[in-house]
C-alpha cells in the first residue's frame, strides 16, 4: 500500500486539515497550514504527512514543521521530532511537502492523534 492510501485510509480517525493557507509578499509566497499525520507502515514510532500547496517555487523553499499531539499524548515526554523534509514539484503549477518525524522513544509505540504544523516561505514562480 503506497503512503498517499494510508494516508486516505487514516484519514477518518484524523483531523481535519487547516490550510494551506497562502500569502504572497513581493515574488516570494509564505505558506502555512495545520494537517492531520498517519502512521506509515513502519509502525506508530513514526508519523508522516503528505501536504500540497498550491504554490510552485524557484529552487527549494525554507520548511519549518513541527509533530505534536492533537491531544493529550498516550505516553507523557514522548517526541516527535522531524527527521525528513522532502520537497516535489507538482506539475506546473503545485508543490508536494512529505514530512516525517520519528518518536524520541522508538520502543514504546504511541497511539493518538498527532497533527502537523507548518511555515513554507520561498520565491514563487511566476
Amino acid at each position: 500500500m503506497s503512503a498517499p492510501e494510508i494516508a486516505a485510509e487514516n484519514a477518518d480517525t484524523a483531523a481535519a486539515a487547516v490550510g494551506p493557507n497562502v500569502l504572497r509578499v513581493g515574488d516570494s509566497s509564505i505558506c502555512s497550514g495545520i494537517e492531520p499525520t498517519f502512521i506509515p507502515e513502519g509502525g506508530s514510532h513514526v508519523r508522516q504527512v503528505f501536504i500540497r500547496l498550491p504554490v510552485q517555487f524557484v529552487g527549494r523553499p525554507a520548511v519549518t514543521a513541527i509533530v505534536h499531539p492533537r491531544e493529550n499524548p498516550a505516553a507523557a515526554g514522548i517526541a516527535f521530532p522531524v527527521f525528513n523534509i522532502t520537497v516535489t514539484l507538482l506539475g506546473t503549477t503545485g508543490t508536494q511537502l512529505k514530512i516525517s518525524a520519528i518518536n524520541n522513544t522508538p520502543a514504546q509505540p504511541v497511539d493518538g492523534l498527532f497533527e502537523c504544523d507548518y511555515v513554507v516561505i520561498g520565491k514563487a514562480k511566476t
